[in-house]
């Protein structure tokens, strides 16, 4: 088997609200390989989106928090890299009108 690209561990995401905490993820644990495809699938509500948010550093700091956990990408946990990373988002579908001259 290959090494590993992707691990979460024990991952557990909380979002601070008025009316309290809740607990969007807790305790993911996966790992994708090189080569594999990986399907995140679950009820509405089940934590799908956070844990991907959360893989792509895309959590609001606050309301959001990783209350405990890593995400290993090629070996690195990238949850001790600065808050901010960059991400250029980016849509096949969408195009630029050009400018008429």
């Amino acid at each position: 088997m290959t090494d590993p690209v992707l691990q979460l561990e024990d991952l557990t995401v909380r979002f601070h609200l008025k009316r309290g905490q809740l607990t969007a993820i807790d305790g993911v644990t996966f790992t994708v390989h090189r080569g594999e495809t990986f399907g995140l699938v679950g009820e509405s509500g089940s934590g799908k989106t956070a844990t991907a948010r959360s893989v792509m550093r895309l959590i609001p700091i606050p309301p959001g928090e990783v209350v405990r956990g890593r995400i290993l990408f090629e070996g690195a946990n990238i949850l001790k890299y600065s808050d901010q990373m960059p991400c250029v988002p980016t849509s096949p579908c969408r195009r630029k009108k050009r400018r008429r001259e």
